[in-house]
């Protein structure tokens, strides 16, 4: 079944640009969507214009709101995703939410939804934005899809000609992590802020786990949405691809016309322009600052929570100075209807000079290249005559209770196992890996060189494409290539002379479910089963447990089982990196 995807789009005073939104978006390529149009309080003909969509596509629903920005209606859409039935005849929730209407159609249920997008209702996706966003996501876990956007320039004398995705210097398709986010952003000169939103997908069950939603009322919300987003995110994937267009216009919430009238005010800050006596330039000019204040508090308080240290150097020395001049600023009205200039004192010692700014980044990367390096000579000469295996005092026992009884010996995954091996049996080992440099890096071990030089220990690597830590493909560019890894061993090698596989590497179930097929016989050993049992545990089906220690688990093929379901359940399986 595909990934469905729920698309959250407010909608304020767009009538111009809504049609060549909505219709981007449902006649998308990819066709498992929910779309969630919100309604906030437009004053002109943006309501009917949606109307007119909704009784068009099944897949729409409308909710009808009174003014209180992006934001909160951005909150409102992920609130409704997550459940659409208490928002059914609750008087209470549709007077706090100030909802006027929702339109539904009648016996559509909302499902599960696997992504979400934020997209504004001035922007635009290209066709298939959406098939191309998901593809990473259907063999992997990833928590964001970064993908990148055309820049459509309609303010004149404004030119902006870069993307942040482009910014980072990012060309590739590849998964990062967020330390590897938050190092690539630190060693970026150019580099001083950062937000995201509408540039891509984010797994909905990550963005409910981590309970984060828009500040209200604000402007430039993306930026800490996009900073407390990737800060906590997992696996992120970078996609260059330019998949939606970027309206760059006047009279936008973020404000790129020079003139400020009071069109320019939306009702929900009402109360701050009566305050400045109904001068919309007094007004709009404290909301921007008032809206810098309130998100540079909350960076303030998660720099406070947070001990990874490439996260609190980021924050410390990059954003939070950036973010901080402009809060501050708040300092130069004569009234305050907020209250915030008492928080000045909080977001004061953020305001770094450019000097020191120079200094610490300088400092920072030349510890980087001193530690790198020292770690470096350190492990060559630790693991020259030992290399530990990664699992726990009791697992290592059990493997090498088998270990030394097995004669041909496959493994996916080298490492410490490896070595465990060759230290300890007389076994003759054939070991799959897809990180060269990796193998390099262990055959400098004195056993482990041995080993290879009495053609005891053989090395199959299997190219992927470019890897990253631990062996996972960088990207799925190189996909056509990933069944190799547990299928080109036993074209090789004489798979009935197998007694013992060890899975610790990658696509683990399909190297299990290719070794059933390949080596009925065998015993096989799955580490971190126990702990990943929602992901292994289709293995069961084929396979009965017969040992287990911790996470270590070791099995043997079951009788009589269906080699047509073994085949099948490999063709599922056999791109699947985890």
């Amino acid at each position: 079944m595909s990934k469905r995807v729920g698309i959250i789009i407010p909608i304020y005073n767009v009538s111009s640009y809504l049609k060549e939104c909505l219709d981007s978006v449902v006649d998308q390529s990819y066709s498992n969507l929910e779309i969630i149009l919100i309604n906030d309080g437009s004053t002109d003909d943006s309501l009917e214009i949606a109307l007119n969509y909704f009784k068009n596509d099944l897949r729409i629903t409308l909710i009808d709101k009174q003014n209180d920005g992006q934001s909160v209606a951005r909150n409102i859409g992920i609130d409704y995703l997550k459940n659409a039935e208490k928002f059914k005849e609750n008087e209470d929730l549709l007077k706090e939410y100030r909802i006027n209407k929702i339109h539904t159609h009648p016996n559509h249920a909302i499902g599960k939804i696997d992504y979400v997008m934020f997209l504004d209702s001035d922007d635009y996706l290209t066709l298939n934005c959406i098939e191309e966003a998901i593809r990473p996501c259907i063999d992997s876990d990833i928590d964001i899809v970064w993908f990148n956007n055309y820049n459509v320039n309609e303010v004149e004398g404004f030119i902006e000609n870069f993307t942040r995705l482009e910014n980072h210097d990012y060309t590739q398709e590849q998964c990062i992590t967020s330390g590897e986010w938050a190092k690539k952003c630190l060693k970026i000169k150019k580099i001083k802020d950062f937000a995201f939103v509408w540039q891509g997908l984010i797994k909905f069950e990550f963005l409910c786990t981590i309970n984060l939603q828009f500040l209200s009322h604000v402007i430039h919300q993306d930026h800490h949405f996009g900073i407390l987003l990737f800060m906590q995110s997992s696996k992120i994937y970078i996609l260059p691809k330019k998949l939606l267009f970027y309206r760059i216009r006047a009279n936008s919430s973020v404000n790129h016309d020079k003139t400020i009238t009071k069109a320019n005010i939306p009702s929900y800050l009402n109360d701050i322009y009566k305050e400045f006596s109904c001068d919309p330039i007094q007004a709009k000019m404290y909301h921007k600052a008032s809206s810098w204040m309130k998100q540079t508090l909350e960076l303030v308080k998660f720099l406070d929570s947070t001990n990874n240290k490439y996260f609190r150097a980021l924050l410390k020395y990059k954003f939070l100075p950036t973010y901080s001049k402009e809060a501050i600023k708040i300092k130069n009205f004569n009234k305050d209807p907020l209250n915030l200039k008492k928080q000045i004192p909080y977001i004061k010692p953020y305001i770094k000079s450019k000097k020191i700014f120079r200094m610490f980044i300088g400092f920072f990367n030349l510890k980087e290249n001193i530690v790198k390096n020292t770690r470096l000579n350190i492990e060559n000469q630790k693991y020259r005559y030992f290399f530990p295996m990664c699992a726990t005092k009791n697992e290592i026992n059990l493997f090498l209770s088998y270990a030394i009884r097995s004669k041909y010996y496959l493994e996916f995954g080298c490492g410490g196992s490896t070595f465990v091996v060759a230290y300890s049996t007389s076994a003759c080992i054939y070991s799959v890996e897809s990180d060269l440099n990796f193998i390099n890096f262990l055959s400098k071990n004195e056993v482990i060189s041995a080993s290879l030089q009495n053609s005891r220990l053989k090395f199959f690597h299997v190219d992927i494409g470019e890897t990253k830590e631990w062996g996972y493909p960088k990207s799925l560019n190189c996909k056509d290539k990933f069944i190799l890894y547990s299928q080109y061993v036993f074209s090789v090698i004489n798979p009935s002379l197998i007694d013992l596989i060890f899975i610790d590497g990658r696509f683990r179930v399909a190297c299990v479910l290719n070794s059933i097929l390949n080596c009925p016989k065998s015993i096989y050993i799955v580490h971190d089963f126990f702990n990943r049992k929602e992901k292994y545990g289709v293995i069961l089906d084929f396979l009965d447990c017969i040992d287990s220690i911790d996470t270590l688990a070791v099995f043997k093929v079951k009788d009589n089982i269906d080699v047509s379901q073994v085949k099948e359940c490999y063709e599922r399986y056999k791109n699947i990196a985890d």
